[in-house]
C-alpha cells in the first residue's frame, strides 16, 4: 500500500484490513445479521477505501511534482531575467519604455515597481529602504510568473530589443512564457484534482 503524508487515512484503511483477517480468521462462528457487516461488505468496503485512498496518494504525489517543478522554474527564470536585464542594456532601449521593463523586472525580483526615471523623495531616501524591499513570502510564484509574462510582452513590443543569444530571442521568450501558462495551469488543476479526491 502506498503511505501518504495523510498517515490517519492510510492508518484506518490499514487497521481496517486487519480487522477484516481477524473476521475472515473466526469462519463461520462470524455470522452478523446486518448486511453491512458481512464479510463480503466489507471486504468491498475496503478493496474501495484503498482504492481511494491510492487515488489521492497519486494526486498528492502529483501536486508536489508540480510545486517542485515550479520553484525549480523560478530559479530558472531568475537567471534569465538577470541576463534579459544585461541585454536590455546593451540594445539602447530608452524612455518610457526602458522604465516599463526595468518595472517588470523590478516586480519579478520582488521589489516595489517604479519606473527607472521616477526620483526617490525625500521620505523615501530617509526611510530603512521600503522602496527596496522584497516581497518575501509574499512575493509568490505566480507574481513572479505574471511579471516575467508581462516582460515578455513588453519586450515583443519594443523594436529595438533584439539579441543574438537563442535564450534571449523573443521567440524563445514567448515559448517560455506558453510553457509558463501550461505549468501553472497544470498545478492549479491537480489542487483541484487533489482536494477532490483529499474529500473522497
Amino acid at each position: 500500500m502506498l503511505t501518504t503524508k495523510d498517515g490517519g487515512k492510510a492508518r484506518q484503511v490499514e487497521n481496517f484490513e486487519v480487522l477484516i483477517n481477524l473476521v475472515t480468521s473466526l469462519g463461520a462462528s462470524y455470522n452478523p445479521i446486518k448486511d453491512n457487516l458481512k464479510l463480503v461488505n466489507l471486504q468491498a468496503l475496503h478493496t474501495d477505501a484503498a482504492k481511494v485512498l491510492n487515488d489521492w496518494t497519486v494526486a498528492h504525489r502529483n501536486t508536489e511534482r508540480l510545486a517542485s517543478l515550479r520553484k525549480d522554474e523560478v530559479k530558472n527564470l531568475g537567471s534569465l531575467v538577470t541576463l534579459i536585464a544585461r541585454e536590455v542594456k546593451i540594445c539602447g532601449i530608452k524612455g518610457e519604455v526602458l522604465g516599463d521593463i526595468k518595472g517588470a523586472i523590478r516586480q519579478f525580483r520582488g521589489y516595489k515597481a517604479k519606473s527607472a526615471t521616477e526620483a526617490p523623495s525625500n521620505a523615501e531616501a530617509t526611510t530603512s529602504g521600503e522602496s527596496s524591499k522584497r516581497g518575501g513570502f509574499n512575493h509568490s510564484v505566480s507574481r513572479k510568473y505574471d511579471a516575467f509574462q508581462s516582460l515578455v510582452e513588453l519586450l515583443e513590443n519594443t523594436p529595438e530589443y533584439e539579441s543574438n543569444d537563442p535564450d534571449l530571442t523573443i521567440a524563445n521568450l514567448k515559448a517560455k512564457s506558453t510553457y509558463l501558462d501550461t505549468l501553472v495551469s497544470d498545478y492549479s488543476l491537480s489542487l483541484v484534482n487533489k482536494e477532490k479526491q483529499r474529500v473522497q
